[in-house]
């Protein structure tokens, strides 16, 4: 990306990960232990450290102290990989799937207006029969990993976590790289772009079966299709903007 402010002309348009590098870069603990999951579970988080700076140790250290090796959290490209380092990668995929679960709890608990609480997963599970209740369906659970879990409060963070996640934040929001490619995604992209009568966007559109658009309510309004994707883009850089005030 350092070599794109070259070009005479340039356009990105925003998909699920540049708004979860967004949100992470302007605060989002949510957003920042999910991108950071998704580099465990296909073996790049080691490359962003090393890309980006990031430092990961205590997060290794809090992963290699509760965590044991759990074939579940297996990386899904294990290439290059030595048996020692899987094992790390496993713990570490783990601890951060288990703050990003705890996080998402409190944020849906937090927000009920986004009618999320079908992803509330922590609050569906029976701790004590390791099975979980998912649309009237009871599933049992493999590879859990619930060290840090009070049954009685599941989505309560421990003093380590909440100190890895600072760690963790602190350490991605003051990396000068990060900063400027975040600055520069920021700048040059948006949810979609009109040009010559065509209408670009990254991924899809929601709509029903019928291929009419679904709407998304907040408060007393709903968007859709087009409309949907400027309110989404609106509230990124109001966000942004109000950080900065």
């Amino acid at each position: 990306m350092d070599r794109l402010v070259t070009f005479p002309s340039l356009d990105i348009q925003w998909g699920n990960h540049d708004l979860l590098w967004l949100g992470a870069y302007y605060g989002s603990k949510v957003c920042l232990l999910t991108l950071l999951r998704i580099a465990a579970r296909y073996n790049y988080l080691f490359e962003l450290e090393k890309e980006y700076g990031l430092n990961l140790r205590l997060l290794a250290s809090f992963a290699q102290k509760i965590y044991y090796k759990n074939s579940i959290f297996t990386p899904q490209n294990k290439e290059g990989l030595t048996s020692k380092e899987q094992e790390e990668m496993e713990k570490i995929h783990q601890a951060v799937t288990m703050i990003q679960f705890k996080l998402e709890s409190q944020l849906i608990q937090r927000r009920p207006e986004f009618h999320l609480s079908s992803r509330d997963l922590l609050a569906k599970i029976d701790y004590q029969q390791k099975k979980i209740k998912l649309k009237g369906n009871i599933y049992m659970l493999e590879g859990i990993c619930f060290q840090t879990i009070d049954p009685l409060k599941p989505n309560e963070l421990t003093v380590e976590e909440e100190q890895v996640i600072d760690s963790l934040m602190y350490s991605f929001q003051y990396s000068l790289r990060i900063k400027k490619h975040m600055e520069f995604l920021l700048a040059n992209g948006s949810m979609y772009l009109t040009n010559c009568q065509y209408e670009s966007f990254h991924g899809c559109v929601p709509v029903d079966e019928n291929g009419e658009f679904l709407s998304f309510s907040l408060g007393d309004k709903s968007y859709s299709g087009k409309e949907l994707m400027a309110f989404f883009e609106k509230q990124l850089r109001t966000s942004v903007k109000d950080l900065f005030l």
